[in-house]
């Protein structure tokens, strides 16, 4: 038999059917939480009866390759331009695989629609506009972009899709502002990116307001530019106290340790300077051996006894180098120990002027000394 032959007697080869658009599939579900999008679990889902449609267009365009261009549209406030815009622009770009089949159009709200259907911008609207034209994926800006669109507005920029993600953008006394582009099968989706939002960037200076006014104080702003009231001034100020006086008493618990440590060490040192003038006095016959065991140093009552011990004890002092460290860090311990007590007493923010509490300071510490001596 021949070749032929053989090929035609062998059956052709069945031909699958076209994929229906609209199937039962296999999808996952989208969680929406302060306008950010989560994925969970696969599940058998429907898909909506009014994409199906927009579905099977942007298929057939997405397979297209007589090298047409399709016009697609994306509209949006755009105020604060971020991460999230730019990334739904570019998919509105790739939306059909090949960018260069895509004359991306992107269209501004005007100040006036935004503010009657959404709310206060921080951008005005020629920054938007420029914000968005700057924008590398970005064919086109339509800067008189209506909040729904109309016949005349499509046929003006001669819109193929327009892109959006699915998920019904609500406007009250209207609906989904994007059913009707739905059901003539012009809506491309795209998808939001998750955790980022202008509402979101703005709820975070809102929520850290403090941080941001301190730091614009900085950086020379004034209160007037502000918009910021005595009472927050006051409460700033207070606060500010309150964070020195604490870090003031952070730094007196050192203190304070290191003063214990030179009162431990000034006083087994002194307490050895005198025991070993008192030891050469009574080797001398000069002073009687010590009392008891109580430890108590009891002088001679002569005035002889008196002078030569002390005349000596001043002199073994001298000589030890490291009694007289001892009592400077006694000193020392002491002056912040007295600090702390200004601190915790937070005197310094009753006094007009700091050069008082300078010689308060000077003349509690003079007293200290003299009574020391």
């Amino acid at each position: 038999m021949s070749q032929m032959a053989q090929e035609e007697q062998q059956p052709e080869k069945a031909t699958p059917p076209p994929t229906s658009v609209v199937t039962t599939t296999t999808t996952t579900t989208t969680t929406v939480v302060n306008n950010d999008v989560s994925e969970s679990e696969p599940v058998e889902t429907t898909p909506d009866p009014t994409m199906a449609l927009s579905v099977e267009k942007v298929a057939a365009a997405k397979a297209d390759t007589s090298g047409r261009v399709y016009r697609v549209y994306c509209d949006g406030i755009f105020d604060l331009f971020h991460i999230g815009h730019m990334l739904m622009l570019k998919q509105a770009k790739f939306s059909l695989g090949d960018p260069q089949k895509i004359h991306l159009i992107a269209g501004v709200c005007s100040d006036e629609l935004t503010v009657k259907n959404k709310g206060k911008t921080v951008f005005d609207w020629k920054t938007r506009c420029a914000s968005v034209e700057n924008c590398k994926w970005v064919d086109e800006v339509a800067p008189d972009a209506p909040w729904v669109l109309t016949d005349e507005f499509i046929e003006k920029y001669k819109i193929d899709f327009v892109a959006h993600d699915a998920l019904p953008y609500i406007t009250a006394g209207i609906g989904d502002v994007y059913a009707h582009i739905k059901e003539r099968g012009m809506f491309l989706e795209t998808k939001r990116t998750e955790g980022i939002s202008t509402s979101d960037i703005i709820l975070q200076i809102v929520r850290d307001y403090d941080s941001y006014v301190e730091r614009n104080l900085a950086r020379g702003y004034t209160p007037e530019q502000l918009h910021v009231g005595k009472s927050w001034l006051a409460m700033r100020e207070e606060h500010t106290r309150r964070e020195k006086l604490m870090t003031a008493l952070r730094d007196t618990r050192t203190e304070l340790k290191e003063f214990e440590d030179a009162a431990v060490k000034f006083a087994r040192r002194f307490a050895g300077a005198r025991r070993r003038v008192w030891a050469a006095a009574v080797a001398a016959g000069e002073r009687p051996p010590l009392k008891g065991n109580s430890g108590s140093f009891a002088f001679a009552r002569t005035a002889k006894g008196v002078a030569t011990g002390a005349a000596k004890e001043m002199a073994v002092a001298a000589g030890e180098a490291g009694v007289w460290r001892a009592f400077v860090d006694f000193m020392r311990a002491l002056f912040h120990a007295f600090m702390l007590m200004l601190s915790y007493f937070n005197l310094a923010a009753y006094l007009p002027k700091k050069w008082v509490l300078v010689i308060l300071t000077v003349v509690v510490f003079i007293i200290a000394l003299i009574l020391l001596l």
